[in-house]
């Protein structure tokens, strides 16, 4: 329900529900463990949106704005699977070494 209402006001508010998307989006990532997926997701999210900035056609910033909550959606998902193998130690990788021989 919550996403239909921000899809909602979307549609009405395009340009402020963008940068409140943007912001949300970029906080989400500083919460991620490790500075490389954090430099990651930082930058995929300033790209995605850099590359979005100069849409005019409204089908095309919907578009857009689906693929962004997407994108959300997907981020928090990771985020929480990533806090959950942290609490049960079972991080990827740990304890392997990943040295190139």
């Amino acid at each position: 329900m919550a996403g239909t209402r921000s899809l909602i006001a979307a549609m009405m508010y395009p340009r402020v529900h963008t940068l409140n998307l943007y912001k949300t989006m970029l906080r989400l990532a500083q919460n991620l463990p490790g500075e490389h997926r954090v430099v990651a997701a930082t930058t995929r999210i300033r790209e995605g949106f850099r590359s979005g900035k100069d849409l005019i056609d409204n089908r095309e910033i919907e578009e857009a704005q689906v693929l962004g909550h997407t994108m959300l959606e997907s981020l928090e998902t990771h985020l929480a699977n990533l806090t959950v193998l942290e609490e049960m130690d079972m991080t990827p990788y740990k304890g392997v070494d990943n040295t190139v021989r």
